[in-house]
């Protein structure tokens, strides 16, 4: 008993410290699990505001999208209003506002959707006659898993600045990835297949 009370006299506050803080940690945690969870709520009502206007065709919509990208960049309404943004931009070749929608995405966006926003933003600046830009972009994404995609697009790019050797070793490179899968997706061989058919030797 002694020894025990020896203990506690020089180990007692400390580990009632360690204890305290602990329990802090967990409510600490609690906390912002808490605050995710109510931002993610007024994130999506914010994108539904967003979303209505752009239907309504309200001349708010921009500075409701603007309002959205600063006060929930990280959130995937931020990331989703900027891509409807773009389509919508692009539908009515406004190049340059697509561009400003898309580069927000790559920039502020999570891996997946700086993904999709570079192989977009890829298309949009061939649109805009910046093509050496659009194969930048493109070799900026780097993932296995968008390897066919990225030569797909850059085919793309290139048919469009008239380098058809270029544009059929892309096609290629993208044929010869989709057939070294393990999974095989026939589909996409065949369009592909398809696509390297149509390009001029």
């Amino acid at each position: 008993m002694e020894n025990l009370k020896a203990f506690w006299e020089r180990w007692g506050k400390l580990i009632m410290g360690l204890i305290f803080a602990g329990v802090v940690g967990i409510l600490a945690w609690k906390g912002y699990g808490v605050y995710q969870v109510k931002q993610s709520e007024k994130a999506s009502q914010a994108y539904d505001n967003y979303f209505t206007a752009v239907q309504k065709k309200d001349a708010g919509a921009d500075a409701l999208l603007t309002s959205l990208q600063k006060d929930y960049s990280k959130s995937r309404y931020a990331a989703l209003a900027s891509l409807d943004a773009a389509q919508i931009a692009m539908a009515d070749k406004k190049w340059d506002v697509a561009q400003t929608h898309l580069q927000w995405l790559v920039d502020n966006g999570s891996v997946e959707n700086q993904a999709v926003a570079r192989l977009q933003l890829a298309d949009v600046l061939a649109q805009m006659g910046k093509n050496d830009e659009a194969i930048k972009t493109l070799d900026a994404l780097t993932a296995a898993e968008f390897t066919a995609a990225v030569a797909n697009k850059k085919a793309d790019v290139y048919l469009l600045m008239n380098d058809n050797a270029k544009a059929r070793a892309s096609v290629e490179a993208a044929l010869k990835w989709v057939k070294e899968q393990p999974v095989k997706d026939e589909t996409l061989e065949r369009a592909i297949t398809d696509k390297l058919e149509l390009i001029p030797q």
